[in-house]
């Protein structure tokens, strides 16, 4: 479907509905990671404020605020005992948790924004 064919309307509604939906996968994210509960919902409040601040147009913040609640979602691939480990990592485990942004990209490379 062609952007160009939607009405103001029906675009607000899917921008909204990708928004909600990037706010569920975050907290699914932090959900597993309960050491950083929240913390999606954190960095993507923080993330617009600072865009907005910068002086971007409305739909740069919004697009920065589905973001901030994406931009863990690579820890998905990382293993519970890495993630729920309290103490000091390992180097493996470092070496494994350092793997979540490049596990991110691959979740979400094939998404076009334009």
């Amino acid at each position: 479907m062609d952007a160009s064919s939607l009405s103001t309307g029906a675009i607000g509604q899917i921008t909204l509905t990708i928004h909600q939906l990037a706010e569920s996968l975050g907290c699914a994210i932090d959900l597993k990671d309960s050491y950083t509960q929240n913390h999606s919902m954190d960095v993507a409040a923080m993330a617009r404020a600072i865009a907005k601040a910068m002086g971007l147009e409305a739909d740069s913040c919004e697009m920065i605020d589905i973001a901030g609640h994406l931009h863990d979602i690579g820890k998905i691939g990382i293993s519970d005992a890495v993630l729920k480990n309290r103490g000091k990592l390992s180097d493996e485990q470092w070496l494994e948790m350092r793997k979540h942004p490049f596990l991110g990209y691959e979740i979400l490379k094939d998404i076009r924004v334009s």
